[in-house]
């Protein structure tokens, strides 16, 4: 039973991070409004947002009989929205390398 509970712990984690993770992309997508550059001040302002969603998710759980908050609900969570934001700008940096390459061959 305790290696179930376990396991549960461990697949309720991973959704809190995958969401955030998701979150994170959607809402940088929707500050970038369709703009191909990348900028370090929307990453930053995605995982502000996502961070202080995470929290206010946390102080919600406070009037929900039966849930309580958990600060390391919100650091998971924030770290889900970090980890979105790099691996979006290691994606985008390997996107731009080629044209870059072929920029400087290019007579």
């Amino acid at each position: 039973m305790v290696a179930l509970l376990k396991v549960h712990l461990v697949i309720r984690k991973c959704g809190h991070f995958t969401e955030y993770f998701i979150l994170s992309l959607l809402v940088l997508r929707g500050i970038r409004a369709g703009k191909r550059d990348v900028r370090l001040r929307w990453s930053l302002a995605a995982i502000g947002i996502v961070a202080c969603y995470a929290s206010l998710d946390e102080f919600h759980q406070i009037f929900v009989p039966g849930r309580t908050p958990a600060v390391g609900d919100v650091l998971l969570d924030s770290i889900g929205g970090i980890c979105a934001q790099i691996a979006f700008a290691l994606v985008m940096s390997k996107k731009a390398a080629p044209v870059n390459r072929e920029r400087a061959e290019a007579p």
